[in-house]
């Protein structure tokens, strides 16, 4: 399990599962093959026109999650 702060302040938590990973925002809930994909889908699109922040944000966590075969 992976936590973080969403760059607004948010609080995400991401989990490993069978079909990949599944991310929790606040009461939003997506799961995809992706850790990037069901980040952007939890955390929603932004509403502030920060989109290169966001993008820029959760492609270095992505980056600092263990490879597929780690815990």
């Amino acid at each position: 399990m992976w936590q973080s702060t969403t760059p607004d302040g948010r609080f995400l938590v991401l989990r490993r599962t069978a079909g990949g990973w599944l991310a929790t925002c606040l009461s939003n809930r997506a799961e995809s093959p992706s850790a990037g994909e069901a980040i952007r889908q939890a955390i929603g699109a932004p509403l502030d026109g920060r989109t290169e922040v966001l993008e820029a944000w959760i492609a270095d966590h992505v980056a600092e999650l263990p490879a597929a075969g780690e815990p």
